[in-house]
């Protein structure tokens, strides 16, 4: 039994394509033969083994990708004082990538508490020199109505009674802002362990143990998220519209239907060399190609209406 050979084209655009009027007279399987072997006229695909289907149906090439996959980076510098994954690994959620040496940052942390310990005594110091001024204004307040008032003595006090109260928002404000500095401090320790956001497969490391990250070059390692594959086609600009209306999708690999398909997106960018525009479509059983390569090839089949 011969092997059907199906072209991204139905015969009929095949003829029209290669515009050859004797191949008229040449059988259709013959006519694809010549085609492929000569490699005049190659089409986008080619699939062995796939059954032919009607005239309105139409195919593309496409490729496995990952919905989600990227760099992972530290938010801190320092030196990488150990990895814990190497490149194939698994991971899941929360699960620790690398330690950063947070020696320094310890140290750092002793030198903020003792600074801000400074701070909250002179804001005591400056509340009890708050609450002396407020007692000297009150008196001299008192004395308003006796023999006994001294108007220069009265100024004074209430200037003493303002400087005090100025002092001590200052010194609060102090205490504050040690505060601030020792949670800053802390996040970073807490940070100098690198977790990952999501599960996925570790991809490439791009720091090893001794190196050092910086803000300008902060990148651990590059991971995909292999439970959430997609297939991205790169369909004609003219023909957007009409991919978009079909209501079926399949998709094949290696001649063998896997599936049926069903748009997520039409990506906001356009190839101007090639003017196509990236589709990206979801499996409707996404353990069909759980186990398929990133960017394996796959072809995806729709009939038009």
């Amino acid at each position: 039994m011969g092997i059907n050979i199906q072209v991204v084209m139905t015969y009929f655009d095949v003829t029209r394509f290669c515009n050859f009027t004797v191949l008229g007279y040449i059988s259709t399987r013959l006519l694809v033969g010549i085609i492929f072997l000569s490699g005049a006229c190659l089409p986008t695909s080619v699939v062995l083994g796939e059954p032919i289907l009607d005239e309105r149906s139409k195919g593309i090439t496409g490729r496995i990708v990952a919905s989600r996959a990227g760099r992972i980076s530290t938010q801190v510098p320092g030196l990488v004082k150990s990895m814990k994954v190497w490149v194939g690994q698994r991971i899941e959620r929360g699960d620790v990538l690398a330690i950063l040496d947070t020696s320094q940052l310890e140290q750092d942390l002793v030198v903020l508490r003792s600074e801000l310990d400074v701070a909250q005594a002179r804001a005591t110091v400056s509340m009890s020199e708050q609450a002396l001024a407020k007692n000297i204004f009150e008196r001299q307040k008192n004395l308003k109505q006796s023999a006994a008032f001294n108007k220069s003595r009265y100024d004074d006090a209430f200037l003493s009674l303002q400087i005090a109260i100025a002092n001590r928002a200052q010194a609060a404000a102090e205490v504050e802002r040690r505060k601030a500095n020792l949670k800053r401090k802390e996040l970073d320790i807490k940070l100098s362990t690198i977790r990952a956001a999501y599960g996925g497969i570790v991809r490439r490391l791009s720091a090893q143990e001794g190196s050092f990250v910086t803000e300008e070059e902060p990148h651990i390692l590059d991971m995909i998220d292999d439970t959430s594959f997609e297939i991205e086609i790169d369909i004609p600009v003219q023909q957007s519209d009409e991919f978009l209306s079909a209501q079926e999708f399949s998709f094949h690999v290696n001649g063998r239907k896997l599936g049926q398909a069903r748009v997520r997106t039409l990506l906001p960018e356009v190839n101007r060399r090639t003017q196509t525009r990236p589709i990206r479509l979801i499996p409707l059983d996404a353990s069909l190609i759980s186990k398929l390569g990133l960017g394996q090839d796959v072809m995806v089949y729709w009939r038009s209406s």
